[in-house]
């Protein structure tokens, strides 16, 4: 970081810590890429994914999928093809779908809260 890199890639950054470290890594994250930094998370965590990726790159042998996150998670398909269980939010909304209601793919619970305002 002393070089202050454009890009900064992470791989499974977030595995082991507790949500106070979670958060705060994140905050400073989020304030890298706000600052025109560009941040590559590899990361099986997708409640972290939801929350902070704007972009999402699904791989399996391959690129199975290069969108906006949430168009991802409209695709649980791809998600299960690629052996990564969904976030539970996306999960739950997905499951309303199926059942025939036409409900938005929430990330997060800020998100939860307007839609159910």
């Amino acid at each position: 970081m002393s070089m202050e890199p454009d890009i900064i890639v992470l791989d499974e950054p977030t595995t082991g810590q507790d949500r106070g470290h979670l958060n705060k890594f994140l905050a400073q994250m989020k304030m890298l890429n706000e600052a025109g930094k560009t941040i590559i998370l590899i990361s099986h965590g997708m409640g972290v994914v939801a929350e902070y990726a704007s972009r999402t790159i699904v791989i399996k042998g391959g690129i199975l999928m290069d969108a906006g996150t949430r168009e991802v998670f409209l695709r649980p398909d791809i998600l299960e093809e690629a052996s990564i269980e969904p976030h539970l939010l996306a999960r739950a909304c997905n499951d309303v779908r199926k059942g025939g209601r036409d409900v938005p793919v929430l990330l997060t619970v800020g998100e939860l809260e307007r839609y159910v305002g």
